[in-house]
């Protein structure tokens, strides 16, 4: 990396950051309106951790999706790397 660029921060970490602060403020604002109101939106609370649970789930599906990929490009350069070498001795 050149001294002169600045590290960038990922897309997908930048969106489990954003994925984390939600959680944690909404967790903070149903604990305080619990003890305020004695209540809990229930479907709300369920609506919030699916949905963030379901970014969550999609974002390691595709990096895993991604890694794969990857693997298998560094396999294919490996077996045309050895077959241009030719059988060592």
């Amino acid at each position: 990396m050149n001294k002169h660029t600045k590290p960038r921060i990922g897309t997908m970490n930048l969106i489990l950051a954003l994925v984390g602060i939600t959680l944690l403020a909404y967790t903070v604002t149903v604990l305080i309106m619990a003890a305020h109101y004695i209540t809990v939106p229930s479907e709300l609370t369920v609506a919030v951790f699916g949905v963030c649970g379901g970014e969550c789930g999609i974002m390691g599906w595709i990096k895993t999706t991604k890694d794969r990929q990857q693997e298998h490009r560094w396999q294919a350069e490996e077996r045309r790397h050895e077959e241009q070498s030719g059988p060592e001795a």
